[in-house]
């Protein structure tokens, strides 16, 4: 099972920790996490200690909601079941969305895909990796140091992944992560390609081409797609889905 696969398909999670296990200086929380990556913290618990990727988290940071998922260790998200990256050291993004259209008159796909289906992914890149392409104005583009997707309860791997930044350039702000070669042992393509694609055409989002450190509000993108074309002998199959979710988890 990849790392999506702790992910949970529920509204939310509810889980009681022993965090003294891991070193953490008191006993036991109750913590819910939704989708969207909210959380709470109630109970007696007092989670002051290294918990946190910002140091020290306090009852007063958590008695009003404010703690996000990027707040805690690897440790608490391991234990939460949220998906962190193979290195511990790159920023991490975990998107959600569902499958709207599935188009597959060659049935390449013999029906494993199907509209309604979630579609989750995990992408992860150097916070320092360097532009690419940084001979195009307005335009950066980004090797990922991990990407995998999820469609259902199918994992794909990518051989290899790049997130595109683009500053009114082709008349729009964009955010685009790619996953090159979406390959899974359930299937097999000639080519495989999935894209999450986030655009604004009023170009307002992003003053220039620079590697962003955190995520995107995603409300203001106007198109928030995921689309994924596997091609066989036969022809190509096109999936096509909504984003509504992303959020940095690392």
């Amino acid at each position: 099972m990849g790392h999506l696969g702790r992910l949970t398909s529920t509204p939310f999670l509810v889980l009681f920790i022993i965090l003294g296990a891991i070193g953490v200086s008191t006993a036991t929380a109750m913590v819910m996490v939704t989708v969207a990556g909210n959380f709470t913290v109630t109970g007696d618990s007092d989670l002051q200690g290294n918990v946190g990727v910002g140091g020290t988290l306090t009852p007063e940071d958590y008695a009003n909601g404010s703690i996000r998922l990027v707040d805690l260790s690897p440790e608490i998200r391991l234990l939460l079941g949220v998906p962190t990256c193979p290195n511990p050291n790159p920023l991490g993004f975990v998107y959600e969305g569902q499958v709207t259209s599935v188009s597959d008159s060659e049935n390449n796909l013999g029906g494993g895909i199907n509209v309604g289906e979630t579609i989750k992914g995990l992408y992860c890149y150097d916070s320092n990796t360097p532009d690419i392409e940084p001979g195009i104005p307005d335009f950066g583009r980004y090797s990922l140091v991990f990407h995998e997707v999820s469609i259902g309860d199918d994992d794909f791997s990518c051989a290899f992944g790049r997130l595109e930044i683009g500053n009114n350039f082709g008349g729009r702000d964009g955010y685009d992560v790619s996953c090159k070669g979406m390959s899974s042992l359930l299937y097999s393509f000639m080519e495989s390609d999935g894209t999450m694609q986030l655009s604004d055409t009023d170009q307002t989002i992003f003053a220039d081409d620079s590697l962003p450190q955190s995520a995107p509000d995603l409300n203001q993108f106007e198109t928030r797609t995921f689309s994924w074309i596997p091609v066989s002998d036969n022809g190509p199959s096109f999936v096509d889905g909504t984003i509504t979710s992303l959020v940095q988890i690392q």
